[in-house]
């Protein structure tokens, strides 16, 4: 746990000198609220954009952003300090994880607050981004360590959110899509998002979810110690 706070903080004083980071925790709260003040159509949503967005925000930022941290930190040296004394795998992705999802839910939040839910949809809602936000960090963790370089890890992070945070929006359009989305974690955090009602969740969307993460998990694992620990 010290070890998790020690990563936390350091990665909370670093967002001052990264302005590249801080982009990404504040771009789709700032769009979805230019969106859904500015166009208004008869019978959208007015939480349309928020849904739309928040759902980008998911699949994007902590993939992005993950990515971005791991790589630098692999090539300015600074993470192999951190494995030097003796942080372990899990111990670096909670405190990774703390400060990502951490500040994309401030935004989530700031979303829901636009979308004028009650409480009850609001919890739901960052519930339901929680989980997604989750996923993504592992897969964004898993993409900077594999990778040599922070160049490397942006080349292999951009195609992979442009695929997670795009599906969702695709499949609203397109039905015969659909049929393929369901496969991606993000096709599942869309539908959530787009009831906000557990009664309306059904069992199929979690267990998908469930297993994305343990997955995601076990991988990010098994890379952490061939990658890193066995240089």
């Amino acid at each position: 746990m010290k070890n998790m706070t020690i990563i936390l903080k350091k990665q909370i004083k670093d967002t001052l000198n990264n302005k590249a980071i801080l982009i990404q925790f504040l771009l789709f709260p700032f769009m979805s609220a230019i969106m859904t003040f500015s166009i208004q159509i008869e019978g959208m949503p007015y939480d349309y954009f928020i849904k739309m967005f928040a759902c980008m925000y998911i699949g994007m930022a902590p993939i992005i952003i993950a990515s971005t941290i791991i790589s630098e930190e692999k090539e300015s040296g600074a993470l192999k300090m951190l494995i030097y004394s003796n942080v372990k795998g899990k111990e670096y992705i909670g405190g990774i994880a703390l400060y990502i999802v951490g500040g994309c839910l401030i935004g989530c939040f700031m979303m829901s607050l636009i979308a004028s839910y009650s409480l009850s949809e609001m919890i739901i809602f960052l519930l339901i981004s929680l989980i997604g936000m989750l996923i993504s960090v592992m897969i964004g963790s898993i993409i900077g360590i594999m990778t040599s370089s922070q160049m490397k890890a942006s080349s292999w992070s951009i195609p992979m959110m442009i695929i997670f945070s795009f599906i969702p929006m695709i499949s609203s359009f397109n039905e015969s899509f659909k049929k393929i989305g369901f496969l991606f974690y993000t096709q599942q955090i869309s539908e959530m998002i787009n009831t906000l009602d557990l009664t309306s969740i059904q069992s199929f969307h979690m267990i998908w979810l469930v297993i994305y993460f343990i997955l995601a998990f076990i991988l990010f694992m098994l890379v952490y110690k061939k990658r890193l620990t066995h240089q």
